[in-house]
Formats: structure tokens, C-alpha cells, sequence
């Protein structure tokens, strides 16, 4: 399971809390900034070291092209 949307009533919650006075646009931009958030974080499927070739063996010279 993932991490749900952020709601409305959440949004209330939170304005009500701080005493902030929230308009209709500000509650859409949250939305589409939680919405492309969630997005991002479903499409990280390849973990960081993916791309890493383990078949090669480590040599000086390889050693020192990665970290040069």
C-alpha cells in the first residue's frame, strides 16, 4: 500500500490548526502537488544501483574512471 491522497477534510484540519485562511486555489495546488508527488513516488521502481554492471570485474582503472 502506498501513501493516499490528501483530502479535503485534511486540508481543513490543517488550515484550522494554524488559524491560515486557505482559498480554493490554494487547496488545488496542494492537490496537484500531493497528486504529482504520489506519481513520482510509484514510478521509482528501479532501485539506485540498477544501473551498476556486477559482471565487470573491479580493476584500478575502472576504479578510477568511477570516482575521477
Amino acid at each position: 500500500m502506498g501513501v493516499g491522497p490528501l483530502s479535503h477534510q485534511e486540508i481543513d484540519a490543517w488550515a484550522r490548526l494554524f488559524c491560515i485562511d486557505i482559498s480554493p486555489f490554494e487547496v488545488d495546488v496542494l492537490r496537484r502537488l500531493d497528486r504529482t508527488f504520489r506519481e513520482h513516488q510509484a514510478n521509482k521502481t528501479k532501485p539506485a544501483d540498477a544501473d551498476v554492471d556486477a559482471s565487470r570485474p573491479m580493476t584500478p582503472e575502472l576504479f578510477d574512471s568511477i570516482w575521477k
